[in-house]
């Protein structure tokens, strides 16, 4: 079962929200765009540090790309099976109709402009960090969780919650 279902569950069944928020940084913002894409009724926004390719992205520029950058470099390792698996199984993600957040960090490897996140999220929040990386939740955790709480505020004045 695909990782954003087992959180689906996990919400939903398991802790007994009937809605909820998701974020994630790197693998775990595929997860959380899926899961908003597959649950818009139950999802009121994802908060992501990256933004997966469109579906109709040029996939032999992107394959060329990267097998150079990692046979040339010789850094590929198995700690990149979660991302063949996603690709290849889950595959990639085609709209996520719910509110969108997107926090870019300056030394992180994922810089999409807003235009490549529009295409395939509805984005409501498009924020440029002053500092901090792929690893901001650590890094810059403050910078991160004001974000965070930033959007959740937006959404619960948009859906009348109370949180």
């Amino acid at each position: 079962m695909p990782t954003h279902e087992l959180w689906h569950r996990l919400m939903r069944d398991e802790l007994g929200f009937e809605r909820y928020a998701a974020h994630g940084g790197d693998l775990g913002a595929g997860v959380s765009s899926r899961l908003g894409q597959a649950h818009p009724e139950s999802v009121l926004g994802v908060h992501v540090m990256a933004i997966g390719m469109p579906s109709d992205f040029d996939s032999d520029d992107f394959l060329l790309t990267q097998a150079s950058l990692y046979w040339f470099t010789n850094a590929i390792s198995t700690s990149l099976r979660p991302y063949y698996e996603n690709g290849k199984v889950v595959g990639p993600v085609s709209y996520v109709s719910v509110p969108t957040a997107v926090a870019l960090f300056p030394a992180d490897l994922d810089q999409p402009p807003r235009s490549w996140a529009e295409r395939t999220h509805n984005v409501v929040r498009y924020t440029t960090m002053p500092r901090g990386g792929h690893f901001a939740a650590h890094e810059e955790p403050e910078l991160l969780a004001a974000d965070i709480v930033d959007f959740l505020r937006t959404l619960r004045g948009d859906q009348g919650l109370d949180f």
